[in-house]
């Protein structure tokens, strides 16, 4: 959930609000499922 709203919000070009979401993902992402370590590198 915190992925697709990081999403969201970067598509709407907010990008310092997604890239606290993409953070809130990754931590809760501990298997790794998605890539939202990737995109925090990304936007910072």
């Amino acid at each position: 959930m915190f992925y697709a709203y990081a999403e969201t919000l970067l598509a709407l070009g907010r990008s310092d609000e997604a890239l606290q979401w993409f953070l809130r993902s990754a931590a809760a992402d501990v298997d790794g499922v998605t890539d939202a370590e990737e995109r925090v590198s990304e936007l910072a």
